[in-house]
């Protein structure tokens, strides 16, 4: 069975994009069953690469939105 959840796609402006670091720390693959890793993961160079220069006049970001989250 397929369960339909109704979404909102937002853009997001630049001055927002301190979520970005959350959004990124939780894209981080844990396996089932570990421990959660330490935030600062995410700034490691490997990983950084995707947010370090995010930001420039025509970079786009985008969330989708279901209920509250």
């Amino acid at each position: 069975m397929i369960e339909m959840t109704e979404f909102v796609i937002k853009t997001i402006a630049v001055p927002d994009v301190a979520v970005l670091d959350e959004f990124l720390y939780h894209a981080v693959f844990i396996p089932p069953n570990e421990k959660p890793i330490a935030r600062e993961i995410i700034y490691t160079p490997e990983i950084y690469v995707y947010a370090e220069e995010f930001g420039k006049p025509d970079d786009i970001f985008v969330a989708a939105i279901v209920g509250e989250k």
